[in-house]
């Protein structure tokens, strides 16, 4: 899709057409979510202080992954090396860019 912004040809087929509102109302969809479990989580913590871990039962909120790695039975040495460098680079770039926009932020004159 962004070889089409490159482009002269401004047009999109239907198929990428449905790509992009689907990406876009799952984006959507995910970030009101997270949002309102983050309102529920902040409105038991103050309300209800006491009764917090009662009201919160969530242990597991994701499957970890290095239960799965040591019940493989092959070498798992590249998966672990990716998903260690993902770990860097994916926030790291976020944090790069957000950086950068405050350093020229504060330095504009």
């Amino acid at each position: 899709m962004l070889v089409l912004l490159l482009s002269r040809n401004y047009q999109i087929s239907l198929t990428h057409c449905l790509l992009q509102t689907y990406c876009l109302y799952s984006y959507g969809t995910v970030e009101f979510t997270i949002l309102a479990v983050m309102a529920y989580d902040r409105y038991v913590a103050i309300c209800h202080p006491l009764h917090y871990h009662v009201h919160m039962i969530m242990d597991k909120l994701y499957c970890s992954g290095d239960p799965l790695m040591k019940l493989a039975c092959s070498d798992t040495s590249v998966q672990q090396t990716v998903g260690l460098v993902s770990l860097f680079v994916s926030p790291g770039s976020q944090v790069i860019m957000i950086l950068f926009s405050y350093v020229v932020t504060l330095n504009y004159e």
